[in-house]
């Protein structure tokens, strides 16, 4: 079934921009493989831990594709109608397959793997967390490149066709869901870990919201173009203040880790002589 547009779009959309039947089949394949190695791997997982929470985190990541239109809408994004298999539409948005399958690549895999890397030093939670945002801005750059999807209008800090907010807004929703499944591991426990299943969504509607807003107001507005780019650097600004807060819940050395206990204040002359 190919993806038809629903609603009217915006009058700066690119109505017109068509995909090259290969890639789309690419694409198509190469995020169906790794979600089929991620889904093993998480079955795996579960079968040898006795614990689904990781598959419960890849279930969430699946879930948070529902979320997929807000972002298009938020952030102006244009899927191609031709030769893209569609998987469900929402908001009058058709979202082709390509999308939720690549929903558990990011959201499913992400998380599960920034959090079984968390309880290290800072260094190494700022060497995975670089390898992170990396790994995120690749992953799109690697979909933009095929055509398979476009960032129009105002986009704030394009690099490549990619507006680098969203690397902060992706990830940073992945480490918000990781850094509540590592503090609280005694709730993610039996059948409590399948609330992972929403965690995930609602970690990616909150960080999308809360620090995607600047930039999203810059997208729709008629700002001049220093303006917009400076909105958007607010809004990796805001991403990062998450990963420094991170750092100091879940590293052994942070100074808001659990069980951190603060050095004693040194006595006063006046109390050691008492």
């Amino acid at each position: 079934m190919i993806a038809v547009p629903a609603y009217p779009p915006p009058p700066t959309a690119p109505i017109d921009l068509t995909v090259p039947a290969a890639n789309s089949t690419i694409v198509l394949a190469a995020l169906s493989a790794v979600a089929v190695v991620g889904l093993g791997w998480a079955v795996l997982d579960g079968v040898r831990s006795r614990d689904v929470k990781f598959l419960a985190i890849w279930l969430g990541g699946l879930a948070t594709s529902l979320l997929e239109p807000f972002a298009d809408l938020l952030g102006l994004v244009w899927f191609p109608v031709n030769d893209q298999v569609h998987a469900f539409t929402m908001l009058g948005i058709p979202i082709p397959l390509f999308v939720v399958i690549g929903y558990t690549n990011l959201f499913g895999l992400m998380p599960w793997i920034m959090q079984r890397g968390m309880g290290s030093t800072r260094r190494r939670y700022w060497s995975v967390s670089a390898a992170m945002l990396l790994g995120a801005c690749v992953f799109e750059w690697l979909l933009l490149r095929a055509g398979t999807y476009v960032y129009y209008g105002n986009q704030p800090l394009d690099v490549w066709g990619y507006p680098m907010i969203w690397m902060t807004i992706n990830t940073g929703a992945c480490l918000v869901a990781a850094v509540v499944v590592f503090r609280f591991p005694g709730f993610f426990t039996g059948a409590r870990a399948l609330a992972a299943v929403a965690l995930v969504p609602c970690a990616d509607g909150a960080v999308m919201l809360g620090t995607g807003w600047p930039a999203f107001a810059a997208i729709h507005s008629d700002l001049p173009p220093v303006a917009v780019h400076a909105l958007g650097l607010v809004t990796i600004g805001l991403g990062m203040v998450l990963y420094v807060v991170g750092a100091e819940i879940c590293c052994t050395d942070g100074r808001l880790r659990p069980g951190r206990r603060e050095a004693p204040a040194t006595r006063s002359v006046e109390e050691a002589r008492v």
